[in-house]
């Protein structure tokens, strides 16, 4: 009965060392498999780090790409407001230009007009001038004839008291020459 027993304990404790023997070797199982664990979390964990830190700058970069656009927009609404302003000035100077060349055009037609005027006016005037001159030159033939008749007169006058004075003269010593002979018959 001892030896019985003593197998069975011998079994027994063969039974429990190849129990302890698979518990042992299921732990360094788990061991290595709890290793390769932990080294995946810390991969993972980097990996999440890195993750973070990209969207970090990522998240930098979105923003700094929102503000230059923003800036950018800001600078275009600036620069159209600008153009817009330019636009309604340059609108304002073409509208002004144009009331100037209609207000030339208008001043040249009335220009045209007081030169027409003013030339039949200078035509009037030169007919008028021609007239006179006519005039001017009949009234110059008619003293030229005057004058002319005064110095016929003039001359025949002249001539007339030259014989007047020569029959005076002729009476004259006809008188005396009676009176003497009067006197010679006393």
């Amino acid at each position: 009965g001892a030896r019985a027993e003593a197998e069975e304990a011998s079994r027994g404790k063969s039974q429990a060392e190849m129990r302890v023997s698979r518990a042992e070797a299921d732990s360094e199982v788990l061991r290595q498999d709890v290793s390769r664990r932990a080294a995946e979390v810390v991969d993972l964990t980097e990996r999440v780090q890195r993750a973070t830190a990209d969207a970090s700058a990522a998240r930098a970069d979105a923003s700094r790409a929102a503000a230059d656009l923003d800036a950018a927009k800001a600078k275009r609404k600036a620069e159209d407001a600008g153009h817009e302003a330019q636009l309604g000035a340059l609108r304002v100077e073409l509208e002004g230009l144009r009331e100037e060349v209609q207000a030339a055009r208008l001043a040249e037609r009335d220009a045209q007009r007081e030169a027409g005027a003013a030339r039949k006016a200078l035509e009037s005037k030169a007919c008028e001038i021609n007239g006179l001159r006519e005039e001017l030159n009949q009234s110059k033939a008619k003293v030229e004839a005057a004058e002319k008749h005064a110095e016929d007169t003039v001359m025949a006058l002249r001539g007339e008291a030259v014989r007047l004075r020569t029959r005076a003269e002729t009476a004259s010593t006809a008188a005396k020459e009676a009176q003497d002979q009067c006197e010679a018959l006393q």
